[in-house]
């Protein structure tokens, strides 16, 4: 049940990461003036919805692990502006820098 549990959210956390690699590119594409077809817009646009239901997942999950607390809202990266914005508990605001650079790695200017 334990390694269940661990496994769905090493898996929620590897399409987290890659949503965010797959949004950053698209962004990147389209600034260039790319025009994505419909082979690749619809295995696109389902792969950011299961992104989306992982962002949600990882939240609920290790967000909840990591800030202490019960999520307030739906995504990570409200989550983390929330909590750097929390000057009343310097701890999760140091946690938060954290994973704001960890985010803006992957994707400038995200947090």
């Amino acid at each position: 049940m334990i390694f269940d549990i661990v496994i769905f959210v090493a898996c929620s956390y590897v399409l987290f990461i890659g949503g965010l690699f797959a949004l950053t590119y698209c962004k990147a594409l389209q600034d260039q003036g790319a025009m994505f077809s419909l082979a690749v817009l619809v295995p696109l646009y389902l792969f950011l919805g299961v992104y989306f239901v992982a962002d949600f997942v990882f939240n609920a999950t290790a967000g909840t692990v990591i800030f202490r607390e019960a999520p307030r809202e739906w995504g990570f990266t409200q989550r983390v502006k929330r909590q750097q914005a929390n000057e009343s508990d310097p701890v999760r605001q140091k946690k938060a820098a954290l994973w704001a650079r960890r985010l803006n790695k992957i994707n400038p200017g995200h947090v």
